[in-house]
């Protein structure tokens, strides 16, 4: 006789920046903290739980592995999957991260990960909630609302979604904000400063010295890494091209990439005289800065002679190219750190640091040579 057998809602996106172990793992975590397995239960076999899912035996392995090493299951043979009690587990507390599913960079991916990481390591269970949007482009809360059945200690959320933010003061679930600015809304404990533009006032002054009249900054969407504003006030024009992803998503690298290339090669079909360069072009992309930077290659532009270039890039990511580009850099494991240290300071009763910052820094670089510099350091 078959049996039948409950499963949690797997939502498992192969967009999703974790990878499937982490993202079935939190499934399957979520169902035995709200009680959705009790202790006690077992799980259901390992292939129907693989069917359910959409994933390989592999894969499952992995998931029981990590939850045995959390000490939500114990794994018996010729029995399954036992579901312990919580006298059974390990964690100090529970911390949520709260993402908009329109985030899913390599940056939060990167970042997120080294959260992850430096929580559990001490003691603390880490889940992670993507929030998708409705047909309105609203944010769907379902994920949240059964997120938040589980006792919670702190919740994360990235960039200040006051939809959000007001999600979790209703809740009475005390929040950090990582954005621009702090919130006033009732429940938020902390703030990590995110200053976008933090490089803009050391980039617009080597722009000045070296007597850069126009920048073009490129992107396929309107970035926050900008220094458009400081540029001008600087008295020099700025012009901000936006090549939007192919079928407007950026669901790949070559939805940035191919757009890029085709743009720029049109642009240089004429040649260099017909092309109306810049003096500089910022990329505020990696992939943007690739594919733009290979166009510019193949049509014989020859950087820094022809054009100057500062590129966006995450720390020990490219672009890659023949002359080392100065760069506007962000760093996702260092921000990851101080992520978890803040929050790390919140949970043991010491607050969030006043000092908490992720930021972007520029870096100087042969493809933006700056001629007679009187400012001091090597970074800049």
């Amino acid at each position: 006789m078959s049996r039948s057998y409950r499963f949690p809602l797997f939502a498992a996106m192969r967009s999703d920046g974790r990878t499937l172990v982490v993202q079935i793992a939190d499934v399957l975590r979520q169902a035995i903290l709200t009680g959705f397995y009790p202790p006690g239960e077992l799980l259901p076999p390992m292939r129907e739980l693989c069917r359910a899912a959409g994933v390989s035996m592999i894969v499952m392995n992995e998931v029981v592995a990590k939850l045995t090493a959390e000490g939500l299951v114990n794994p018996r043979r010729g029995v399954g999957c036992v579901v312990l009690g919580g006298k059974d587990r390990i964690w100090k507390g529970r911390v949520l991260f709260v993402v908009p599913e329109s985030d899913g960079s390599y940056f939060t991916n990167v970042m997120l990960g080294t959260v992850r990481e430096s929580l559990m390591k001490e003691g603390w269970l880490f889940h992670q909630v993507t929030l998708g949007c409705d047909s309105q482009e609203k944010h769907d809360f379902s994920r949240l609302d059964i997120a938040l059945r589980v006792s919670t200690d702190l919740a994360l959320t990235l960039w200040e979604r006051k939809d959000i933010l007001h999600a979790l003061s209703k809740a009475e679930v005390p929040f950090v904000t990582i954005s621009e600015s702090p919130s006033e809304i009732p429940g938020c404990v902390g703030h990590i400063r995110y200053p976008h533009r933090a490089f803009a006032r050391d980039f617009t002054d080597d722009c000045a010295e070296a007597g850069i009249r126009s920048v073009e900054q490129v992107g396929f969407m309107r970035s926050s890494y900008t220094a458009a504003s400081a540029l001008r006030r600087a008295g020099i024009d700025v012009k901000e091209t936006v090549i939007p992803p192919a079928n407007g998503m950026a669901s790949t690298i070559m939805d940035v990439k191919q757009p890029v290339m085709d743009a720029f090669m049109k642009r240089l079909a004429g040649g260099k005289a017909g092309a109306h360069l810049p003096d500089l072009f910022y990329f505020d992309d990696d992939n943007v800065a690739e594919a733009a930077l290979s166009a510019l290659a193949y049509n014989g532009i020859k950087i820094p002679h022809d054009v100057r270039v500062v590129a966006f890039s995450n720390a020990g990511l490219g672009p890659c190219f023949p002359v080392p580009l100065a760069r506007v850099v962000m760093d996702p494991v260092a921000s990851g750190r101080t992520v978890a240290r803040a929050a790390l300071s919140y949970l043991t009763g010491q607050g969030i640091p006043s000092d908490a910052v992720i930021k972007p820094a520029y870096m100087r670089g042969p493809s933006f040579p700056v001629e007679n510099l009187t400012k001091k350091g090597s970074k800049r």
